[in-house]
């Protein structure tokens, strides 16, 4: 009988890093929208195609709107922030839309894939699994790349040593932690803070329909008419 026992070697995270989204413009006012409240002033700006190639490396604007956001604690409140506070409304009669994450934006992970044997008679197969990894929590969160190598072993034969596992590098990778480190944070915080929100693009969605960027904060409700972004 042919029996196969899987060892899995685990390359521990190679990657971490904290962040708090992007800097923010000196004031709410610099934005191409903004509100306040006695707690919060927020400011937002939609951000036009080559404003995302920029500081992405890749346009994602013909699915997604990405809109640049900051929030501004006043008097030194303490203020709870996450993209979940905001919610998009394209046109006058569209349903809202949540923000997505990077994971919809660039695929995770990839699928365990199974190396071709040497022959049909070798006793050893190479599985490798690469994985992004992300880490979350108030001022502690980033991205790591965890690659697994599995070796099926023939119990009639011996074991081979596996191949040598390499960190994810490539392009989706570098696409991941573009999106990662500069989305809005999830965060407390009693300074200004910002960062961009991604919203999928709305079907029949025309130029020019307006941005109704509502904010439901706590204690504070409001909505932005954010422009649509100029250039391209």
């Amino acid at each position: 009988m042919n029996v196969r026992r899987l060892i899995v070697l685990s390359a521990a995270p190679l990657l971490f890093a904290d962040y708090l989204g992007i800097p923010p413009r000196p004031s709410s006012a610099d934005y191409a929208a903004h509100a306040d409240s006695a707690s919060v002033s927020v400011g937002a700006s939609a951000a036009a195609s080559a404003q995302v190639r920029k500081v992405f490396g890749w346009d994602w604007t013909s699915r997604y709107l990405f809109f640049e956001v900051a929030l501004y604690p006043q008097g030194g409140q303490q203020l709870t922030v996450a993209p979940r506070d905001f919610m998009l409304r394209v046109g006058a009669d569209a349903d809202s839309l949540s923000p997505a994450d990077a994971d919809a934006i660039v695929p995770g992970p990839k699928p365990m894939s199974t190396t071709p044997s040497a022959g049909s008679a070798s006793p050893v197969d190479v599985r490798v699994r690469e994985t992004i990894g992300y880490s979350s929590g108030p001022y502690n969160r980033g991205v790591y790349t965890d690659t697994q190598v599995g070796v099926a072993v023939d119990s009639r034969g011996g074991q081979s040593a596996p191949a040598p596992a390499h960190t994810r590098t490539d392009k989706n990778f570098e696409l991941y932690r573009a999106l990662m480190d500069n989305e809005l944070p999830d965060a407390k915080t009693s300074k200004p803070i910002a960062g961009y929100l991604y919203f999928p693009k709305p079907k029949g969605m025309k130029k020019g329909d307006p941005f109704e960027l509502r904010y439901y904060g706590t204690p504070d409700r409001f909505t932005l008419n954010v422009p649509p972004a100029k250039g391209r």
